[in-house]
């Protein structure tokens, strides 16, 4: 990031040295471009109808639960 110029940095001998300003300056960039990043992802899925898959009936999840121990039970005896 420093070889980049993503954060400011003076070389007064052979170590770097970066304010701590300036650090948390790119910090708060980098926050800011991620949750912006998220906010748009959240909104494409809201408009694609991602968010808005019927829920299962009380039935239909004991069943899919059920199926589901059956197959790790059956995973366990295939184990032994």
């Amino acid at each position: 990031m420093l070889d980049k110029g993503l954060i400011p940095f003076s070389r007064p001998s052979r170590h770097r040295r970066i304010r701590l300003t300036d650090l948390l300056e790119y910090e708060r960039a980098s926050r800011s471009r991620r949750d912006s990043s998220i906010r748009q992802m959240i909104a494409v899925g809201d408009d694609s109808a991602l968010y808005d898959l019927p829920e299962p009936s009380p039935k239909e999840a004991a069943q899919a639960i059920a199926e589901v121990r059956r197959s790790q039970i059956n995973a366990t005896i295939s184990i032994s």
